[in-house]
C-alpha cells in the first residue's frame, strides 16, 4: 500500500485468490507466488528502457527502488494466505514465463509439471 507501482483494485481479488490457492493445495497442486523484483544496475534498473519511457520522471527513482530486490514492495501481500509448502519466486518482467525473467520454467520442468493456472494481477 502506498507503493508507486501499487494497483489498489487488486486487493478486491484477495478472497478469490486465497480460495483458489487453498483449493489447489487440497488437491496436492503446487502453489507458487510470483512477485516482481528488478535488478539494480549502475543506470538504475535492469529494465531502464521501461522506466525511462513509461514511468514519470518525478517518481522514477522511487519506483525503481520500490521494485528492487529486497524491497518490502516485492513481497507477497500480507493478506494472501501463503502455505508452508508454497514457493515464492521473483520475476523481472511482466511475465514470469519470459526466458530469463524468473526460475519458474526450470521449477516446472524439474517437477514434470506441464499444466499451470495463472491468476492475479
Amino acid at each position: 500500500q502506498g507503493s508507486p507501482a501499487e494497483v489498489p483494485a487488486s486487493r478486491g481479488i484477495i478472497k478469490n485468490i486465497n480460495f483458489l490457492a487453498a483449493s489447489m493445495r487440497e488437491k496436492g497442486v503446487l502453489v507458487c507466488w510470483i512477485t516482481n523484483a528488478n535488478i539494480p544496475t549502475s543506470g538504475g534498473s535492469d529494465w531502464d528502457a521501461f522506466f525511462e519511457n513509461f514511468v514519470a520522471e518525478d517518481v522514477r527513482a522511487k519506483t525503481i527502488n520500490s521494485l528492487s530486490q529486497g524491497s518490502p514492495d516485492t513481497q507477497v501481500w500480507h493478506e494472501l494466505d501463503v502455505g508452508p509448502a508454497d514457493i515464492h519466486l521473483y520475476k523481472s518482467r511482466y511475465s514470469a514465463l519470459i526466458p530469463g525473467s524468473s526460475g519458474l520454467e526450470r521449477l516446472l520442468r524439474s517437477r514434470c509439471i506441464n499444466n499451470i493456472l495463472i491468476a492475479g494481477t
